[in-house]
Order: C-alpha cells, then sequence, then structure tokens
C-alpha cells in the first residue's frame, strides 16, 4: 500500500528537513518568499539564502540555523487562509 503525499504542504517538508538536522533546504522561488526570507535573516532565524538559476525556473537555497544542536526555527504554521474565508482574530495568533 503507497501512501499519497502530494497534498502535504512544503513547510511541512522543511519542518522535517530541519528536524533530521540538514544543513540546508532548496524551494520553488518567488518574490514573496524571498521578502520573507529576508526578514528571516534580518532576525536571525536562518543563517542565509540564495537564489540559485535552473532550467526555466529559479529556486531559492536557505542555510538552516542551529543553536546547541536544536533548530532555530521550532515550527511554521499558516494561521490565516483567504480561500477559505477564514481570518484569524489578532488575540487568538501565538505570541513567541
Amino acid at each position: 500500500m503507497s501512501i499519497d503525499r502530494s497534498h502535504r504542504r512544503s513547510s511541512d517538508t522543511h519542518q522535517e528537513r530541519q528536524s533530521a538536522g540538514k544543513p540546508e533546504v532548496s524551494l520553488a522561488s518567488s518574490k514573496l518568499k524571498k521578502g520573507v526570507l529576508k526578514v528571516l535573516k534580518d532576525e536571525g532565524y536562518i543563517a542565509d539564502f540564495r537564489p540559485v538559476p535552473g532550467e526555466g525556473h529559479e529556486t531559492l537555497t536557505v542555510d538552516l540555523k542551529y543553536f546547541e544542536g536544536k533548530p532555530v526555527i521550532d515550527r511554521i504554521e499558516r494561521v490565516s487562509r483567504r480561500a477559505c474565508g477564514f481570518i484569524a482574530a489578532r488575540m487568538s495568533c501565538p505570541r513567541f
């Protein structure tokens, strides 16, 4: 029996790689992702990121950051889903 994992979000895969101690991850490039990665780098959550040209598309390679052997980013999850009509209340969002 095979398990279809095509429905999984890309953030699930990145979290699995970081928990496995991988030094870097690659993901498809977009202006939004570059902006988010820039903020994460400026705030110290990732070591660095760089665009890697590919055949017809660009990918982003993210160097993950660890502190005392544990990943700096504990989890990434989407809170608001515009397409579903759900907007999280400001007070219900977790504070870090």
